[in-house]
């Protein structure tokens, strides 16, 4: 039931977005950008550490504001000076996001006991 009421209400915010019809000021693109990749690098570390039992919703959320902080601080100081640091910050981002996942895999392969997966010692 609570998977019912997440999946509802990710479709509803779906839609209310897509009716209301936005439009952002291009400066502002970039920074919403920013604050997308960081709540998605969120999302996806708290779902692992979800899976390893190990969820703090207190460390969710700290570390989720901290991640924009720090991404918003140093998109503003790149803009400030000149330097495009939007694209190093996805960069990292991704790279947390895509390792996260990848962890997810195996955890998931090694539950699930695929005759093609080795088990190993550090998962």
């Amino acid at each position: 039931m609570k998977w019912l009421i997440i999946f509802l209400s990710f479709i509803s915010g779906l839609f209310i977005g897509w009716k209301l019809n936005l439009v952002f000021p291009h400066i502002g693109g970039s920074y919403i950008a920013v604050l997308s990749i960081t709540l998605l690098d969120s999302i996806v570390g708290g779902v692992k550490c979800g899976v390893v039992n190990k969820f703090s919703s207190y460390l969710f959320y700290s570390g989720f504001i901290f991640n924009v902080i720090v991404a918003y601080g140093l998109a503003w100081i790149g803009d400030n000076i000149g330097i495009d640091l939007f694209l190093s910050i996805t960069v990292i981002f991704a790279w947390r996001i895509f390792n996260n996942i990848s962890a997810l895999r195996r955890m998931y392969l090694k539950n699930k006991g695929f005759p093609f997966f080795k088990k190993e010692e550090g998962l």
